[in-house]
């Protein structure tokens, strides 16, 4: 259905993935679109997705109703919906030009962003869209961790020593999150700096463009692994890319020899991998950057 129409580019599912879905681009904009299965003849196009009667069997599709409810349940807590999707936008925007956007390698997930964004609005119902980016910075650049980012019930334990994030709806349960200490250090440092950027916005040198600066990559790593991945089509090769890339960066990361001063990789590019041509099969191109102070034996096993 979705293959007929013009409008569709890109399409292949990720059936192995924790929330099987389908992901392609609709008219330029990337969509990711999530399956349940529910054991009913037929579902009503109002269909209330917090009804407690509404028995969702399997586990799979439990997490795809989840992440459903969790953007419906973040609508409903915000005090001003335009403000918070404006901010939104731009939180977004700097996460992905700063190298941040990325939940694959431990950074930001789009949901982790929203219920950041709207902790925010919450606490400061009446202030403009502007103020509210500078108060997040200056909320999460003192944060005070490991206290978790909770929008409703305060009362609930923390299990994630690192970046805890509750999602607002029941069952209550914590944003699975791929954040380490290495690369929290990373997220903490964007969000100085962003707030070191924006706290004064009455000075004369300030622009918004500064906060949007792309992330100086190749000036701010002294080595780099360039990983090229080739496959017969491209379906597959946008499977394996999705597959290849968390697994190589963690792989890395797990090869060095323990005990090391050495940085968390960065990514040349905020999302996977950017096409690349060899001329003669569909392949991804990208570089993972490292800083390494000391001299440091990496084994890559093949298997």
């Amino acid at each position: 259905m979705l293959q007929s129409r013009s409008e569709v580019s890109e399409l292949h599912c990720v059936k192995t993935a924790k929330v099987p879905l389908m992901r392609f681009n609709f008219n330029g904009i990337s969509i990711d679109f999530p399956y349940a299965q529910l054991r009913v003849v037929s579902v009503p196009a109002d269909v209330n997705i917090f009804d407690p009667c509404l028995v969702i069997h399997d586990e799979t599709s439990q997490r795809s109703f989840s992440g459903v409810r969790v953007n419906q349940r973040i609508l409903q807590l915000v005090p001003n919906l335009k403000h918070f999707q404006t901010m939104l936008r731009c939180i977004k925007l700097w996460a992905l030009r700063r190298g941040l956007y990325s939940n694959l390698l431990g950074f930001f997930g789009g949901i982790y962003l929203a219920i950041l964004a709207a902790f925010v609005c919450q606490r400061y119902p009446n202030a403009s869209i502007s103020a509210l980016i500078t108060l997040f910075f200056e909320k999460f650049s003192n944060w005070p961790c490991p206290r978790p980012v909770i929008l409703q019930d305060q009362s609930i334990p923390s299990k994630n020593p690192d970046g805890p994030i509750l999602m607002p709806c029941s069952p209550f349960d914590w944003c699975n999150s791929n954040i380490t200490r290495g690369t929290i250090r990373k997220i903490k440092k964007e969000i100085k700096r962003g707030y070191d950027i924006t706290k004064d916005q009455g000075r004369l040198d300030f622009q918004w463009c500064h906060l949007f600066n792309h992330f100086p990559f190749t000036e701010s790593y002294n080595y780099f692994v360039r990983i090229c991945l080739i496959a017969p089509d491209h379906d597959e090769l946008q499977d394996w890319a999705g597959r290849a890339f968390p697994l190589v960066s963690v792989r890395f990361s797990g090869c060095l020899v323990p005990g090391l001063a050495v940085g968390m990789p960065g990514c040349s590019v905020p999302l996977l991998a950017v096409p690349y041509s060899l001329g003669f099969l569909p392949d991804f191109d990208w570089l993972l950057g490292w800083h390494l102070w000391e001299a440091v034996w990496i084994h890559f096993p093949y298997k």
